[in-house]
């Protein structure tokens, strides 16, 4: 699993997963190699995200004054670190959700230290429909008494389809419900969109959310998924309801 990176590591020190092409290599390389970003304060305001966040290996202009960007000024020792672990859906033999092993399952993780992430890949989010997993969710709330927890937002959708911004908005509105952060799963409709697009639907989910995490899938693991090249991730995580990404 790849790590949550905060908004900072991630649009300005390139802390994330490996590229995935020669291009991104040699574009990542550039980036780290000057610490730094390129912002474009002359588009409009509502194109911020993806318009002024533009990975170069330029400098980093905020106000229209030159200043260099050192990331090891941005490190915070001793800080606590927020670990989120997902949460397997357990089955009896026979097909049925093996409630008390999930209730159990998520009270360890969080005695761990770990904030419990269900309805996740991993709790078969794309398999489940939602009445189970608005049970999941209910029976997180009560396990943690009202502590924190994450859940996915998953919009099955096919090939070729639009981006579903009002199904994603039910589910997140569910989760939040429930008192959990939604982890914005990847489908067609969103990775199928140019990146400036992509960029544009978080914007659009983050008016439906007051914080959210992004969540990346490699068509490996999932047909809709997709590895974002650097200028959409990093418009991703400009959308201030975006609090992070893994």
């Amino acid at each position: 699993m790849k790590p949550l990176l905060s908004q900072a590591s991630a649009t300005t020190t390139g802390g994330r997963s490996a590229p995935q092409s020669s291009t991104e290599t040699s574009r990542e390389a550039a980036m780290l190699a000057q610490n730094s970003l390129a912002v474009d304060w002359s588009r409009p305001e509502e194109d911020v995200a993806w318009n002024h966040l533009r990975l170069t290996s330029g400098p980093l202009f905020p106000t229209g004054a030159a200043m260099s960007l050192d990331p090891l000024t941005m490190l915070k020792p001793r800080r606590k670190v927020t670990g989120i672990s997902a949460v397997l859906l357990p089955f009896l033999e026979s097909g049925a959700v093996d409630w008390s092993a999930l209730e159990e399952h998520v009270a360890r993780t969080a005695g761990a230290g770990l904030t419990p992430a269900v309805n996740m890949d991993t709790g078969y989010v794309n398999l489940i429909g939602h009445a189970i997993q608005d049970e999941v969710l209910r029976r997180t709330r009560s396990v943690l008494s009202g502590g924190a927890f994450v859940a996915g937002a998953f919009v099955a959708d096919n090939a070729g389809d639009a981006f579903a911004f009002e199904a994603y908005a039910e589910r997140m509105e569910a989760i939040q419900s429930f008192g959990g952060t939604p982890a914005i799963f990847q489908s067609f409709g969103l990775t199928g969109q140019p990146g400036p697009e992509i960029v544009r639907s978080y914007e659009r989910l983050g008016r439906v959310s007051d914080k959210f995490i992004g969540f990346e899938l490699t068509t490996d693991l999932a047909p809709f998924g997709a590895v974002y090249d650097l200028e959409t991730y990093a418009g991703m995580m400009a959308v201030p309801q975006c609090v992070g990404a893994k």
